[in-house]
């Protein structure tokens, strides 16, 4: 079903999302003019339709093309666009929220999303998405009903970006040059542990940056080792059992061949653009990113997955940045809302213009079969679509970011060779289990 055609439901509210700015006649083809019929006959003009205004608050600033492209095609819902510093914006939320003056609408980052799930100061959109006509469920990359976004049996909120994952970029000359054979899918982190040695070749090359990783790489390592970081009922900690251990163990083992701390600094704003760098980290499907650290993608370098845990059975699941967004459970314009909402995940206009900035959510592959004429940009932005559907949102706890960092500096010492990861872990998990006692 195309979203860009007029339903009966937004004829009825007067064209408010799809081609309102286009006379209606002339749309399906008609020459006359009513509007100077009725003039010359004398009849009074017709009354002008109510506007009703919501407000939007959203961390990412290109987006409020979005919010004027939706105003100028709207004549009954107008969106002001409120944009707050991503540092601010889950803790002005919930204080918004608590003087009764929140948003209509409102992005929420991954982190932070679970916590005020639980609040549930968000509204349930489950009528919202089963009742109306435009919506493809299974359009959704990233499940609209996954235990992502889901409390109780409802749906809360939408990821209307595409789950943000990190995989393993890598220097095609340099392994050539080493005589290997290039990462691939089925990569596990011994081949990684493998492949280091012989790509250090003095300043020449070096097999990867210094092995201190995003959150959600760790989460994934973790997990698809089949270890935890806190027990379900969330009061234990649990990164002392040797499945955690044991994945630890495997990155920690990296820097045996890694760069030291800080040491590529030396190699510039954009290590991985000097050339010298084999294997790093990398956002998937972040084009933008990709040019800055490839030097405009000419360095002849490619990613694919994070590498799995070396001890299969793996499980297959990828941590990630589900960023969501959700409609106030205390909105007075809840109808308003919606229009705006949905529209901005599933209309097609709406997503032709965010694929030039970063993945979307829905009709992810159509999409850029259809705007990006770049054949490699194309085939980078999709490298993530299959494993999307195994993804979820990273989460530490309820005091996720107490908790990350508790892990992170105990890791870190792991690293720096000061404590063996077993030892580093036992130390997190004595941390960590303090923070959940005061949550």
């Amino acid at each position: 079903m195309s979203n860009t055609r007029v339903s009966r439901r937004q004829f009825l509210r007067g064209l408010a999302v799809v081609g309102a700015s286009m006379p209606l006649l002339q749309a399906c083809g008609g020459g006359e003019q009513p509007a100077a019929e009725s003039a010359e006959s004398g009849d009074a003009p017709a009354p002008s339709r109510e506007m009703t205004t919501v407000r939007y608050a959203q961390v990412i600033a290109p987006l409020d093309k979005q919010v004027e492209m939706f105003n100028e095609q709207s004549d009954t819902v107008q969106v002001e666009f409120e944009l707050v510093p991503w540092g601010e914006h889950a803790d002005k939320l919930l204080i918004d929220v608590a003087a009764g003056t929140a948003p209509d609408l409102w992005f929420i980052g991954g982190p932070w999303w679970i916590p005020l799930k639980r609040k549930k100061v968000a509204l349930s959109i489950s009528n919202f998405l089963d009742s109306d006509p435009d919506v493809v469920i299974d359009d959704f990359e990233f499940p609209a009903d996954s235990d992502w976004g889901m409390i109780d049996g409802d749906i809360y909120g939408l990821p209307t970006n595409s789950v943000i994952l990190r995989g393993l970029a890598y220097n095609e000359n340099l392994f050539e040059a080493a005589g290997l054979d290039l990462p691939n899918a089925d990569w596990t982190l011994a081949d990684v542990a493998a492949a280091g040695p012989q790509l250090n070749r003095g300043d020449e090359s070096y097999a990867l940056p210094a092995p201190l990783l995003a959150g959600d790489l760790y989460l994934t390592t973790i997990w698809q080792n089949g270890g935890q970081i806190i027990s379900d009922d969330e009061t234990k900690c649990l990164l002392d059992r040797p499945e955690a251990v044991e994945a630890v163990e495997q990155l920690v083992a990296w820097t045996e061949f890694s760069m030291e701390p800080g040491a590529t600094q030396a190699l510039g704003d954009a290590p991985p653009a000097s050339g010298k760098i084999a294997m790093w980290p990398m956002v998937l499907a972040d084009w933008d990113s990709w040019l800055r650290l490839t030097n405009n993608d000419t360095t002849n370098q490619w990613m694919t997955y994070w590498p799995t845990p070396s001890n299969p059975p793996a499980r297959e699941i990828s941590a990630g940045s589900v960023h969501m967004e959700a409609i106030w459970s205390e909105s007075k314009e809840v109808d308003a809302a919606w229009e705006f909402f949905i529209w901005r995940a599933i209309n097609q206009d709406s997503l032709d213009y965010q694929i030039t900035l970063f993945p979307i959510n829905y009709r992810m592959a159509e999409t850029v079969e259809r705007v990006i004429t770049n054949e490699r940009q194309s085939a980078f932005l999709t490298l993530h679509l299959p494993i999307v559907p195994q993804s979820t949102g990273e989460f530490w706890g309820p005091s996720t970011t107490e908790i990350l960092n508790a892990f992170r500096s105990e890791y870190e010492l792991a690293v720096l060779g000061e404590k063996t990861a077993k030892e580093a872990m036992e130390s997190a998990t004595v941390a960590i289990d303090v923070i959940l006692e005061d949550a």
